[in-house]
């Protein structure tokens, strides 16, 4: 592979040469050709004691203009070809009036050149040159062809490629060496001590593992440890931060979130079966890898949202083919700023929770009830004393009551005196009003939604409005498939966005701290190979 490398390479920069002084001669040849009808060998081009030969450019709206200063000088001159807006010119003046003429010359735009001082007219050099080009052409192709030949090997070059990128990987290692040794320090994943300690061993059998835990004041690096759904969405997380190893992985709760906000703020059957297609043939044409096969996955999973809530809202690009299960974006507005609102809240709702499980580990139980149940308690009470039931009215009063009792009796419980106590709970409880602007920010579902279902009714309608001839079949055609195009990627952009705010603001200003660092473990370089089947170390 190496061999056949160096052989591309040599082959590579012969043609690189030879392209070099074909487009040398062609540009000579370009240079020449004002001067073609000049029917004199360059070298004879020299000046004598008493006069002097110059060559050059003139602009074509100044020609008559010169041609009479020459006259006026007494110069003989000839015009020649043309390059553009330039005409090219020679002429012979006397030595004793050239610095004048020059001067006048050049402020009508006379500008020198200097002709390579060889026995030969500019007619037989560019037909020197053409004979070279044809020759140089003719070795082109037979390097074209030989490196054409080397594409059987093409695969070869790849593996070869994610070799080199492995070892240059594997040298990063922190290995240090003693005298007959060689030892190195590094993380491992708490599940797989097992596995590293047998490929050691397989390895060799003359080695010292030791296995401890981190010290204190150690950076530990995070591992994720997530099933296929959820770590496609995991580059969400680390857009925002990498969780810390205090952190609760929020990625679980997070994937939930991110896959029905996404379909809601989507919502059509139509886009979302093409962001399917789409998706499935980037993973099997380009098999991306890593962080950018996780976003594709990602996608995916959202097309499948796209789709469910596509049927609910009963929005096929644009078309309603049955009545709505859910309900219609574009008439319904009320009804979906609520279900909005519904979803807002339980997502918030969500992130209290998490951060009240986080509290349980830590063994802070009354954190957990007072810090994040009372929030629960209140924002679930004022949800339900609005339906429309007796029962789950008094309920959710008695649960609002409950959370707002929490809120300042309870909050302010790290101040001194009990005026200070109370205080801190008022204040906190004031501080409600940041929660609630937090859950009016998912009407943003709402809006995006009911922007998109717009824009694919006005294009649905300015399709329709062609006459039923060749012509407005084809108009109409570029309609629809223009302006879905337009309203599907402005729609995917924006919910990608706005989805991701509300997770990184709304969701997890709530419990999340990030900070970490995310663990890499030392791997194979593989950007075009997808597995290796057999490893031999």
């Amino acid at each position: 592979r190496l061999e056949l490398l160096d052989l591309i390479n040599r082959t590579n920069e012969k043609l690189l040469e030879l392209h070099t002084q074909r487009d040398a001669l062609h540009q000579e040849i370009k240079s020449l050709s004002p001067w073609l009808d000049l029917n004199v060998k360059l070298d004879e081009l020299s000046s004598t004691k008493f006069a002097k030969i110059y060559l050059g450019f003139i602009p074509n709206s100044k020609v008559e203009e010169i041609l009479d200063v020459l006259y006026l000088y007494g110069c003989d001159s000839e015009l020649l070809g043309t390059e553009g807006s330039q005409q090219a010119l020679i002429f012979s003046c006397f030595v004793d009036e050239e610095k004048e003429l020059l001067a006048k010359l050049t402020t009508l735009g006379f500008t020198s050149v200097n002709l390579p001082k060889v026995p030969k007219t500019p007619k037989e050099i560019i037909i020197e040159d053409q004979e070279k080009i044809i020759e140089i052409v003719k070795v082109i192709s037979n390097y074209t062809q030989e490196l054409k030949s080397y594409t059987n090997e093409y695969e070869e070059l790849l593996i070869l490629a994610d070799k080199i990128a492995s070892e240059k990987e594997l040298k990063k290692a922190p290995v240090s060496e003693t005298y007959a040794a060689a030892y190195v320090v590094g993380w491992v994943r708490s599940d797989q001590l097992d596995i590293l300690e047998k490929v050691v061993a397989n390895t060799t059998s003359d080695y010292d593992l030791a296995i401890t835990d981190p010290k204190e004041g150690d950076v530990v690096p995070t591992a994720l440890k997530n099933d296929k759904f959820v770590s496609s969405f995991e580059p969400i997380t680390d857009m925002f931060s990498v969780p810390n190893i205090n952190d609760v992985d929020p990625n679980p709760i997070m994937s939930f979130w991110y896959w029905l906000i996404f379909g809601m703020m989507m919502g059509d059957a139509g886009y979302g079966l093409v962001l399917l297609i789409g998706s499935i043939l980037i993973l099997k044409l380009k098999k991306p890898k890593g962080t950018m096969y996780k976003m594709i996955k990602m996608f995916q999973y959202g097309a499948y949202s796209t789709i469910l809530f596509g049927v609910l809202f009963s929005s096929y690009f644009g078309y309603s083919l049955h009545k709505p299960i859910l309900l219609n974006p574009q008439v319904d507005i009320l009804k979906f700023l609520i279900v909005s609102i519904v979803v807002g809240t339980l997502h918030v709702v969500s992130g209290f929770l998490v951060r009240a499980y986080a509290n349980f580990k830590e063994g802070k139980v009354l954190d957990a009830i007072f810090d994040n149940f009372a929030w629960v308690f209140l924002l679930i009470g004022i949800g339900l004393y609005f339906v429309p039931h007796d029962v789950i009215k008094k309920v959710g009063l008695a649960l609002a009551i409950t959370g707002v009792v929490l809120i300042v009796f309870t909050h302010g419980r790290k101040n001194k005196n009990i005026f200070a106590k109370i205080g801190g709970g008022l204040y906190s409880l004031y501080n409600s009003v940041s929660i609630f602007s937090d859950i009016l920010s998912y009407s943003r579902i709402l809006a995006l939604s009911l922007s998109s279902a717009i824009v694919a009714m006005v294009m649905n309608t300015l399709a329709e409005l062609f006459p039923k001839n060749v012509f407005g079949i084809i108009a109409s055609a570029l309609v629809y498939i223009i302006g879905h195009a337009f309203n599907l990627v402005m729609g995917l952009l924006s919910a990608y966005v706005h989805d991701s705010r509300l997770q990184y603001i709304e969701f997890f200003g709530k419990f999340y701290e990030g900070g970490g660092v995310a663990f890499k473990p030392l791997s194979f370089e593989l950007k075009h190979i997808d597995k290796i089947e057999k490893i031999e170390i």
